[in-house]
């Protein structure tokens, strides 16, 4: 499979493995990744970039950030475009297998004529002080690889399901008893809620919504129940275990159960921080 070739480049990169921009960085995270039903998989993305200078890029429409999502057992790739620092995308679970390798690329959308930024290094802006003449789809920036578990061990929103049933419309359930987490959801409302989280224009705003509204619920309610014995062997408990490690939280059973509450929002990293964050951009 073809990888990234760190040859050097015609135009200043931003990249772990250069210094043209100084102390900038690149960078993408995703704080959930969600596997539903064995279907779709909702992957929320965070783009972080430091240089003034290409985030003008972006703010201008001269710039998209580009997600590159790569599956090595299954060979299927492919790349996801956006100007939002939060991007929400809903994949095809089919395609993909155990995990996935996301590589963060900054990407021009149209030719750049006489580029040069006082972040650029010294010897950069001596020896080009005209600036650079960039081509469009030129990269202009790359990040590290992030590696995203798609099995047990992985995110806790890894062994979350959302299934359709006859329950009261606006109203939802948490089942335990399966080796994964079910929320349960009035058909027609599991229905509305999927055709919201696939609007693009809605899609992170949604994502903000739904976590605290249903997902913090539901890992609440299995924290509360991680000590008892007859869900011992489910595959769920083993996965908020490995994602209580992983945030270094040393709990008896007890104390998890008593404040099961704060203890899931840690889980979440904060979900309604995350909520007023993405209404907040649009209010100002």
């Amino acid at each position: 499979m073809t990888t990234w070739n760190d040859r050097l480049l015609p135009f200043p990169l931003l990249a772990g493995w250069t210094d043209d921009y100084g102390e900038a960085t690149f960078r993408a995270t995703v704080p959930h990744a969600l596997l539903n039903n064995g279907h779709s998989i909702t992957l929320t993305i965070k783009y972080q970039l430091t240089s003034l200078a290409l985030r003008e890029l972006v703010s201008s429409g001269q710039a998209q950030y580009v997600g590159l999502l790569v599956c090595t057992r299954t060979f299927h790739r492919n790349s996801y475009a956006t100007s939002a620092e939060d991007d929400v995308q809903v994949l095809d679970a089919g395609n993909y297998s155990g995990e996935l390798k996301l590589t963060p690329y900054l990407v021009a959308t149209q030719p750049l004529k006489g580029f040069i930024s006082p972040e650029h290094a010294p010897e950069i802006r001596e020896i080009k002080p005209e600036g650079f003449d960039i081509p469009a789809g030129s990269i202009l920036a790359v990040g590290d690889a992030t590696d995203i578990a798609l099995e047990e061990g992985g995110s806790p929103y890894s062994v979350i399901d959302l299934v359709a049933d006859d329950i009261e419309r606006g109203s939802f359930k948490v089942v335990l008893d399966d080796n994964r987490i079910k929320i349960h959801l009035g058909r027609e409302d599991k229905d509305r809620l999927e055709t919201l989280r696939n609007q693009e224009e809605r899609k992170t705003e949604m994502q903000a919504i739904f976590f605290p509204a249903i997902y913090l619920h539901a890992i609440t309610e299995a924290l509360r129940n991680l000590a008892e014995p007859d869900y011992a062997e489910k595959h769920w408990v083993n996965t908020l275990r490995s994602a209580l490690a992983r945030h270094h939280i040393v709990a008896e059973d007890e104390e998890l159960a008593a404040d099961a509450l704060t203890y899931a929002q840690t889980l979440m990293e904060n979900p309604v921080g995350k909520l007023l964050t993405s209404f907040g951009s649009g209010e100002e």
